[in-house]
């Protein structure tokens, strides 16, 4: 997850030469287009077709307008995975709030010292 939930990080499986790759791009969580402009982006930069895309994952739920654009480019079997609900219209700030909170949790928690496993029960 990128650091600043304003950041919406999209990710394409390929297949590229007989290979999976990741192929990784991000954009602003709120536009509608988000997904849209990063496959155009890393399409031109890496000269890749939607035939090409097995797995597609977002940080943040693609927009109506870009499910509509998945659903007319990409393979019918698409798998499309996300972590965090779009919320609905006027309910952005909220989310925001609470992915920022989440995020700043996550990095104290990772932050504190951990006991080794075998210290669990002494």
């Amino acid at each position: 997850m990128n650091a600043d939930p304003a950041v919406n990080v999209v990710a394409f499986e390929v297949a590229v030469g007989g290979r999976l790759e990741k192929l990784v791009g991000d954009g602003p969580t709120r536009a509608n287009d988000c997904v849209r402009a990063v496959w155009r982006a890393l399409a031109a930069a890496h000269g890749i077709r939607p035939g090409d895309v097995r797995r597609l994952y977002c940080e943040w739920e693609p927009s109506a307008a870009d499910k509509a654009f998945i659903d007319a480019t990409f393979p019918a079997n698409l798998a499309v995975t996300y972590s965090s609900p779009r919320p609905a219209e006027g309910g952005w700030d909220q989310a925001m709030h609470q992915a920022s909170r989440t995020i700043a949790h996550a990095d104290r928690r990772a932050a504190e010292p951990r006991k080794a496993w075998w210290r669990f029960w002494g």
